[in-house]
């Protein structure tokens, strides 16, 4: 790892550069760009929003043979600490050190490598944590690959070729409230809320389990009704978390909780699955460069989290999802090992023919 490339990790994790400080991220962005240029990397800006996406190329266009993916911004610290990152036996602490400001900037020094010697491109989200929307109006601006696209955001020593999509919904329930001393003079919605939920559970099928986990997932999330201990509410509802595997997987679920809870249901958010033939020749050809680097097998998977990923899922292109070796993310005890951001840049060398 370059000391300058290190040097701006931890001066972003310093900034806080949390998802929504747009003055925060759009600061760090420039002193990206001038880092990257230094290097002779065309780099150019998109707005959106309030932000200004960076795209940075070894070649003139939007449309690199490689294309490489990951986030500047971060979820908030939860102690003070965590926005002055540490370094003590190779391994980096602080607040993006995973997930996934060093993953911004391995993506930055392989371009700096790649100059004069590849087409390869790369573009950086300022709003993962949030939906990753800067990503999505890249990928509509035409900013997409010839071969594959990369993310950087994820484990290390593996890849996932496919993530499941996310669909959330809530569920309301309608009654009659009143004070809770005379119950049945009312109908309480709390009660048409959780006969509607258990009528869905027990039709739910084939849910995942640790050994096998490729299948559409739901869990309850959220819950709401009532304010008091002594009224019963007019309304009560709870939102439900879906993971699917399949394309209309999200119109399959709507059908069934609809028919099946009797309930108002309203869709909260949907992003689709993004899913790869587990032989695909670019997947192949990845898994071999890091097993020529580790010297080890190099497992490949489908992945139940979500990443930007989804937002290329329409272009038909490869999609191999890739991470340096942290931990902690999102958590008091987020962490990086330095180690793994070499071995990295050397697995993407080989890859891309550098």
């Amino acid at each position: 790892m370059e000391q300058e490339a290190l040097k701006l990790i931890e001066e972003m994790i310093r900034s806080n550069p949390v998802s929504g400080r747009k003055e925060v991220l759009n600061n760090n962005v420039l002193k990206l760009k001038d880092y990257l240029e230094k290097h002779q990397i065309l780099c150019t800006f998109e707005e959106y929003d309030g932000f200004r996406i960076l795209y940075a190329s070894t070649v003139q266009g939007k449309n690199p043979d490689f294309l490489l993916n990951a986030h500047l911004d971060v979820v908030p610290p939860i102690e003070p600490e965590q926005s002055n990152p540490v370094i003590k036996d190779g391994v980096l602490y602080g607040r993006g050190s995973s997930d996934c400001i060093a993953c911004s900037i391995c993506i930055a020094e392989f371009l700096t490598r790649c100059a004069g010697k590849a087409s390869v491109g790369a573009f950086f989200s300022m709003d993962e944590e949030v939906g990753g929307f800067t990503t999505g109006i890249m990928a509509e601006r035409g900013y997409l690959p010839q071969k594959s696209i990369i993310i950087i955001d994820a484990d290390f020593g593996s890849i996932a070729y496919a993530q499941k999509g996310v669909f959330s919904l809530k569920l309301k329930s309608v009654g009659k409230g009143g004070h809770s001393s005379a119950p049945w003079k009312l109908v309480n919605p709390i009660d048409g809320l959780m006969d509607g939920y258990q009528k869905l559970r027990s039709v739910w099928k084939n849910p995942p389990s640790d050994t096998d986990n490729w299948h559409d997932s739901m869990t309850g999330t959220v819950i709401g009704g009532g304010k008091v201990f002594n009224q019963v509410p007019d309304t009560a509802e709870m939102v439900l978390n879906f993971r699917f595997t399949e394309k209309d997987g999200d119109r399959k679920i709507l059908q069934l909780v609809r028919e099946t809870t009797g309930l108002e249901v309203e869709v909260l958010g949907l992003t689709p699955p993004v899913v790869l033939d587990g032989n695909d020749p670019e997947l192949l050809r990845m898994k071999k460069c890091f097993e020529d680097t580790l010297g080890k097998e190099c497992p490949v998977y489908r992945m139940n989290g979500a990443t930007d990923a989804h937002h290329f899922s329409a272009a038909g292109l490869p999609i191999l999802i890739l991470g340096l070796d942290g931990n902690g993310c999102h958590t008091t005890h987020e962490y990086l090992k330095l180690d793994s951001y070499d071995k990295l840049l050397t697995v993407l060398g080989k890859y891309i023919r550098i």
